[in-house]
């Protein structure tokens, strides 16, 4: 059965022979990604393990080779994403050897390398925006049909139809349950990172629905009170709630209001607002949320609720894990061998993970790329004078910003590790027209 994981990468090769790169990357690789679990890997004696996804990446990337390598133009963020790829390996070299290193550098290559590079190249130029913002929102509001099933009767159908073939890979994903209800995980391993799944579908959905890009009713439904865009945000949210992860909730109401910073007629001021209201937000809830979670000694505190305890314990892998961070110095431990705290084997805060992992120049590698992106987005935010282009800027910078603050609760892996690369690399090309033209801004009045 493993070998059926291929089967998206031989149709990714026909329709490239037929369809341009961009489609493919619509039409073959988001549903590749987004409606099959990337932990039921292929393995072959001697080579990288590899998903579905990724066997769809190396066919992007023979094709970048010999039909695109004339449209790949220079951007800052190129240097920390390389450099990112290539640290991973040198981690994982240093602390257990080259085969793992080589291993780790193909899996990275596949998972982020590839897709911020077809992200930057096969969307803006080509105007596939909107037809991409529509294929993820519907891919989304699939996974949260068939996850009505996961959330009422706490059984995780790909588990439970799919995982038997696969030799019960990712059999560790265990179910949570939260307020009576099944925490749906859907195809992307745990309820947390389905949530950073379904907040990008919700904020990007919000530039289809203000330009009016979703069509007024369902092709084959075609009722006056069936509205296609809010039964696709219902769906949307629907799968958020489901998800029952309040990290994701936090980072989509914080994206929500990046978001809406687009929206204003004077962004420049809209954003200084935004700017000291965070400040203010931040300034006063401090104090409550350092006392949840433990106040100055947070292995004392007692927990009230199964909640107060899942935060004490992030606060305390902060204190626990430091130590480690230091031991491991600038490369880091390596993701196959790193020492573990015993009683807190999940290190459940990404950036706590990549310094445990990859070290001091893994996580300021990150830390300056995801800086990088977002000043980018928001210097394109603030100049263009186009309202498509505009909001759209901030709404990307919403759902990297929340993701971003969603995975200091999580790590970032499987789906959305590849999904953030992709809007990485696409952010880097809002406005950018094929040629490599950037496209000036778009002035409403001309004063004569």
């Amino acid at each position: 059965m493993f070998i059926l994981l291929l089967i998206p990468a031989a149709i990714a090769v026909w329709w490239m022979q037929h369809h341009t790169s961009s489609s493919t990357l619509i039409n073959v690789y988001l549903p590749a990604l987004f409606l099959f679990p990337v932990y039921f890997e292929l393995k072959l004696k001697g080579l990288p393990p590899i998903n579905d996804a990724q066997a769809v990446m190396l066919v992007f990337a023979v094709y970048i080779l010999l039909r695109h390598r004339h449209e790949l133009y220079f951007s800052t963020t190129d240097i920390w994403v390389c450099f990112g790829v290539y640290g991973l390996m040198l981690s994982e070299t240093f602390r257990t050897g080259i085969n793992n290193g080589i291993f780790d550098l193909m899996s990275d290559i596949c998972s982020a390398l590839l897709p911020y590079l077809c992200g930057k190249l096969f969307i803006e130029q080509y105007g596939q925006r909107t037809a991409m913002l529509k294929r993820i929102s519907w891919l989304l509001v699939i996974v949260a049909i068939l996850s009505m099933y996961e959330f009422r009767m706490e059984v995780n159908p790909y588990h439970k139809f799919l995982a038997p073939y696969f030799d019960n890979e990712g059999s560790s994903w265990i179910l949570q349950t939260r307020w009576g209800h099944g925490r749906i995980a859907g195809p992307y391993a745990h309820a947390i990172l389905a949530g950073m799944m379904f907040l990008t579908g919700v904020l990007f959905n919000l530039w289809l629905l203000r330009f009016h890009k979703w069509e007024p009713t369902f092709k084959h439904f075609r009722f006056k009170w069936a509205s296609k865009g809010p039964i696709i945000m219902f769906f949307l949210l629907l799968g958020e709630f489901m998800t029952q992860s309040r990290g994701p909730w936090l980072g989509l109401g914080f994206g929500f209001a990046v978001s809406l910073i687009g929206f204003a007629n004077n962004t420049r001021r809209a954003f200084i607002r935004f700017l000291v209201l965070s400040a203010i937000v931040f300034f006063v809830s401090y104090p409550f949320v350092n006392n949840y979670t433990g106040g100055e000694n947070g292995t004392t505190v007692t927990a009230a609720d199964k909640d107060q305890e899942n935060a004490v314990y992030r606060r305390q892998l902060i204190d626990n894990y430091t130590p480690v961070v230091q031991a491991g110095g600038l490369w880091g431990w390596g993701i196959t061998k790193f020492p573990i705290v015993a009683g807190q084997n999940s290190i459940d805060n990404n950036y706590l993970y990549l310094g445990v992992t990859r070290g001091y120049f893994g996580l300021s590698i990150f830390l300056l790329l995801c800086a990088d992106v977002i000043f980018s987005l928001i210097r394109t935010g603030l100049s263009f004078h186009d309202r498509e282009d505009r909001l759209f800027a901030f709404c990307m910078i919403g759902v990297i910003s929340g993701v971003l603050f969603a995975i200091s609760t999580v790590y970032l892996g499987n789906q959305i590790y590849d999904l953030l690369f992709l809007l990485f690399g696409w952010s880097q090309a809002i406005g950018r027209k094929r040629g490599g033209v950037v496209a000036p801004p778009v002035f409403r009045k001309v004063i004569t």
